[in-house]
């Protein structure tokens, strides 16, 4: 799968045999592939690695267009991709490749490219990632019941991931929305009572 990436990130960026498009498409159709395989498999590495690549992808293949909404569509459709995983998987260290992938672009986004104008979909898209990655936190717990973590395949360091997700993100939402209603009359205080 990292060796499907590379290839086709060197015929994009080097060897120019791939438009940016279809060199999308692919790397988008790896990232699929991998998640399938892993959980069919039960390769908790080739999920991973196929998150990873799927997340890099629209910062390797970008033509500089600055097109948020594609770009935050695409990270909620690969989430939404890690909860689907984690539906059938209790793999919290990809759940956490998730969160941070998805909020460090979110926040350099935030700090780099951010207008007033974009608020209505920056809100929209940290609200529906908020409430997609509390449904990606809570589903190893369906999962899990009253079964010890260690009789589901994991083990007790795997409860830092749980408790950085817990306590991460609404941390984190919450800086983001600070940023987003700065400017606005009571907006931060708003927001913490809706949080």
């Amino acid at each position: 799968v990292a060796v499907l990436y590379l290839t086709l990130f060197a015929a994009f960026r080097y060897y120019g045999v791939l438009a940016a498009t279809p060199a999308f498409v692919l790397m988008v159709a790896v990232a699929a592939l991998a998640a399938a395989l892993a959980v069919l498999q039960d390769a908790r590495s080739l999920a991973i690695i196929g998150a990873l690549g799927g997340f890099a992808t629209p910062l390797v293949v970008s033509t500089g267009s600055n097109n948020h909404v594609a770009l935050f569509a695409y990270y909620l459709v690969l989430d939404a991709g890690i909860a689907a995983v984690a539906w059938s998987k209790t793999w919290r260290a990809l759940n956490l490749i998730g969160f941070v992938a998805t909020f460090v672009v979110a926040t350099a986004w935030g700090v780099l490219q951010y207008r007033p104008e974009d608020y209505a979909t920056s809100q929209a898209f940290l609200i529906a990632f908020f409430l997609l990655f509390v449904v990606i936190l809570v589903l190893p717990a369906r999962r899990l019941g009253a079964v010890p973590v260690e009789a589901e395949g994991g083990s007790r360091r795997d409860g830092w991931v749980n408790s950085s997700l817990l306590f991460g993100l609404p941390t984190v939402v919450f800086a983001l929305e600070y940023g987003l209603v700065r400017g606005t009359p009571f907006g931060a205080a708003l927001a913490a009572l809706v949080l």
